[in-house]
């Protein structure tokens, strides 16, 4: 009986990881995405967040966070490395995948949402479900699926994580910020806290405008690419991406 059990475990395992990881993005080129976010939780108390996101297509995503009392972090996420710059203190934290399920500060919002947006990593649906704008992620350590009412501009999301941990998004509005089509404001409920989000500003990145200082590594130096720029497969040597910013920035 022991050995029929551990043989069902290993055959679904096996189906868990033969399963191909498609990636969902929300902007499908390089894009300055501003908004912010205002929040009551279960205590009471009011909470803000204000946050300035640089999509890029190819070098890392990186998120300016600023929360009430002056405190601020710089997040850069890939699908290998995830680093966090605290301030004041500047503190720099190479942060592991279960640390993503930390809320940021003290709203509902947590590092793991802002990692789904920069990398988006599902599980393939496949092509003959009926519910195919069901997305089971692929590594998130807070949620488990995202259900949509709709393929396209749904107006409703129902996110389920570890520990029945649940949350209700309601998209009012999709707005055409220079030709991509963005969730412009919508309402965040859970049993802990609820909310608002909207997005202030929005447009394309240009090469004039300037690299994040912590991201100027990530493009071709001296005709060489940084290794954070090619395929998995391609890579004969990792390093941590802490190690591998200016050392000037690490001093």
């Amino acid at each position: 009986m022991r050995f029929f059990s551990l043989f069902l475990l290993f055959v679904f395992m096996g189906q868990i990881f033969a399963q191909d990881i498609c990636y969902q993005s929300l902007v499908e080129k390089s894009f300055l995405i501003n908004f912010e976010g205002r929040f009551i939780n279960s205590e009471k108390s009011r909470s803000h967040i204000d946050v300035s996101w640089r999509h890029h297509e190819q070098a890392p995503d990186s998120f300016y966070v600023y929360l009430s009392g002056k405190r601020s972090f710089l997040f850069i996420s890939t699908n290998d490395y995830r680093v966090l710059w605290i301030q004041p203190e500047n503190v720099k934290r190479q942060m592991a995948t279960h640390h993503l399920k930390e809320k940021i500060g003290n709203t509902p919002i947590h590092w793991d949402d802002l990692d789904l947006l920069a990398n988006g990593s599902f599980f393939c649906q496949d092509s003959s479900a009926k519910a195919n704008f069901i997305f089971a992620t692929a590594y998130s350590q807070t949620w488990y699926s995202l259900v949509l009412n709709s393929e396209t501009s749904p107006t409703k999301i129902r996110m389920r994580g570890n520990r029945g941990l649940s949350r209700d998004v309601t998209i009012h509005s999709w707005k055409n910020f220079n030709d991509a089509l963005l969730p412009a404001i919508l309402d965040i409920n859970s049993p802990e806290s609820t909310g608002s989000l909207w997005i202030r500003s929005a447009y394309p990145i240009e090469s004039k405008i300037p690299m994040d200082p912590l991201l100027k590594n990530v493009q071709s130096k001296n005709g060489r690419i940084n290794s954070l720029l090619l395929p998995r497969t391609e890579r004969k040597r990792k390093m941590p991406l802490i190690l591998q910013m200016d050392k000037e920035l690490l001093q």
